[in-house]
């Protein structure tokens, strides 16, 4: 088990960050609204 506050820990949350902004701004602010969760979710498979 790695120690809490290990100098990696930062790197390792703004990549994951960095992911999630990404997955947003191509998925979910560019395709608008969503019909309901099921088509959201396919969406994101493809």
């Amino acid at each position: 088990m790695r120690p809490v506050g290990n100098r990696d820990d930062s790197y390792g949350n703004a990549l994951a960050e960095s992911v999630n902004g990404l997955y947003k701004t191509e998925l979910v602010y560019r395709r608008g609204s969503w019909c309901g969760l099921e088509d959201f979710e396919l969406a994101t498979l493809t």
